[in-house]
């Protein structure tokens, strides 16, 4: 799971969750699905030609949840939003982190480029670690960071995205520079997180800091980020 930071909007919103069609079949809602799933065979590709083979792809669905995008491995789908799913005040939310992220950003450009772009792989390094993965202990704080690592790792392998990623870039660090930090003095920040990931969950500015942090973090670092490498270490590693 990803993001988790909406979670209070939905709740005072059950309703509209219950009745979040919004347009089923719609021109966006096809244009979304179209483009998530060629992001999952690309990734999917990537991950074959490194040495992984997938026991199964992981299907998509275009649905407005309480997690925004997540990969549940039990129903083997990746769950992934659209902006005209989201209700009044979420897209409240991401208007106001535009605004932080600079550079022209509207909150629907934000989240466009965010859920239905950027976090794809990241949902999908989720499912490649889940099938190493077999004890189901997970360190949520790393699994987050590693997700990241291996979005950032697997959009240098495609073409044409250099000037996006300086984006992304961009924009996670202004907006998570203008939240406030959510580690209280003195405390670790790993240890904080998975502690509190479930609190931290239902507080859209902390979790969005972490997640932007983590996100800004993996960008930073994009040199010495490969894919294939990286998938050939998780492989050695041992199970669980």
């Amino acid at each position: 799971m990803l993001i988790k930071f909406l979670n209070s909007f939905r709740v005072l919103s059950l309703a509209l969750l219950c009745s979040t069609a919004f347009g089923q079949n719609s021109p966006n809602e096809r244009a979304v699905q179209k483009n998530a799933e060629t992001i999952v065979n690309q990734y999917v590709s990537r991950l074959k030609a490194s040495g992984f083979k997938p026991p199964f792809v992981p299907r998509v669905i275009i649905e407005n949840t309480p997690q925004l995008i997540s990969y549940d491995k039990a129903d083997r789908r990746i769950t992934i939003p659209a902006w005209d799913g989201l209700n009044a005040d979420e897209k409240k939310l991401f208007d106001e982190w535009a605004g932080f992220a600079g550079g022209g950003e509207t909150g629907r450009t934000l989240f466009e480029e965010l859920f239905n772009w950027f976090f794809i792989p990241h949902e999908l390094s989720h499912y490649f670690a889940g099938e190493l993965n077999s004890s189901g202990n997970v360190d949520n704080f790393e699994s987050e960071k590693s997700a990241n690592e291996f979005a950032v790792a697997f959009w240098l392998t495609q073409p044409g995205v250099k000037s996006r990623l300086d984006r992304i870039a961009r924009t996670a660090r202004n907006i998570q520079q203008a939240l406030p930090n959510p580690v209280p003095p003195g405390q670790d920040a790993k240890r904080y997180f998975n502690e509190h990931y479930d609190e931290l969950g239902r507080n859209p500015p902390a979790y969005g800091y972490y997640q932007l942090k983590f996100v800004s973090d993996a960008l930073a670092a994009r040199k010495r980020l490969k894919f294939d490498s990286m998938v050939r270490a998780a492989m050695k590693k041992p199970n669980g």
